[in-house]
């Protein structure tokens, strides 16, 4: 299999050995340049998550890797441009689902309940690369406080427990709409920012 890791090309075989020596050399690169491993392309599909896993499943098929490497910068600029557009995406969706709510529930209501929470919940997560300890707090400040939505989940679980469709709606309507509306706003200088920069270099 060909892979591709920065300006660098390198073939590994395709057997659990050539996917150890690949993670090897991933490694060896990341130190040597101070670079995050951020996800892999595999024959055209982005794979994020259990990245070691997913090459060990299915190494005997893969034809082309594409290692993605990013200075803290670069990452952080990634960050920022994923959670602004989903933000931006996603309030004209919570809007439509808090008014069919009011009018009841049903099996389709539900499930996109449930991908608002998983959303929710990737906010939370990718939010936290914000906070002190992940040491993106270099330039500008983000600001990690809009991405902890621990009130929210727990008035979505109250509201839950009273099967009340009405007090659902409105978490969205006056809780989580104006809080994605903050997170917007405050990254929008960002995106602008960085949008700006690339098209003077």
């Amino acid at each position: 299999m060909q892979v591709i890791i920065g300006d660098n090309t390198f073939q590994f075989e395709n057997s659990k050995q050539g996917i150890a020596s690949l993670l090897n050399q991933i490694e060896a690169i990341k130190t040597e340049s101070n670079l995050i491993f951020n996800h892999v392309t595999v024959d055209g599909t982005d794979i994020y998550d259990n990245i070691e896993e997913y090459l060990f499943a299915n190494f005997n098929s893969i034809h082309a890797i594409t290692v993605h490497l990013f200075t803290k910068e670069m990452l952080k600029n990634d960050i920022i441009n994923s959670i602004h557009e989903y933000v931006v995406r996603a309030m004209p969706e919570i809007e439509k689902l808090s008014n069919d709510m009011y009018t009841g529930l049903s099996t389709e209501l539900w499930g996109r309940f449930g991908q608002l929470v998983e959303g929710i919940q990737w906010l939370s997560q990718t939010g936290s690369f914000f906070s002190d300890e992940a040491g993106f707090q270099e330039g500008a400040v983000v600001d990690h406080s809009l991405f902890i939505f621990d009130r929210e989940m727990e008035q979505f679980e109250e509201a839950l427990e009273q099967q009340d469709n009405v007090l659902l709606a409105d978490i969205m309507q006056y809780e989580v709409i104006p809080r994605f509306e903050k997170i917007a706003e405050h990254l929008h200088d960002f995106v602008n920012k960085e949008v700006t920069t690339n098209d003077l270099n």
